[in-house]
């Protein structure tokens, strides 16, 4: 996903992302058609401003989505220190962990949908 995110480009002068000089993304349909902002929107524009560390920008765009890239990003960075040691068990973390991570990001998630149904937060 990373990788992926590098070939798009985050605009210039707008808050859009372009692949090759083409914007990407557009009206939400989700938005379109419940009049209401999707779960999920923003996620784009994140993780092509994440990938280039803008941070701080990204999580303008979606507060969990940006902690998702950062868990997601740590995730690769252990799972090729295993592969590079050749041990399965090299930088462990304890499954309860694991889980309040999971869930923690969830609720982060569901609040941030749930300040941006009532209005607030809304994207750039």
């Amino acid at each position: 996903m990373v990788t992926a995110s590098w070939a798009v480009q985050p605009g210039p002068r707008d808050h859009w992302s372009y692949l090759m000089g083409e914007q990407i993304g557009g009206p939400c349909d989700f938005r379109e058609a419940s009049g209401h902002p999707c779960p999920t929107c923003g996620m784009t524009r994140i993780w092509v401003r994440a990938s280039r560390g803008q941070l701080l920008e990204a999580a303008r765009f979606h507060l969990a989505g940006t902690l998702l890239f950062l868990g997601l990003t740590t995730t690769g960075v252990i799972g090729a220190i295993r592969l590079f040691q050749r041990d399965p068990k090299a930088v462990s973390i304890p499954s309860w962990w694991l889980m309040m991570a999971g869930l923690s990001w969830a609720a982060v998630h569901v609040l941030q949908w749930g300040v941006r149904l009532l209005g607030g937060l809304p994207l750039p």
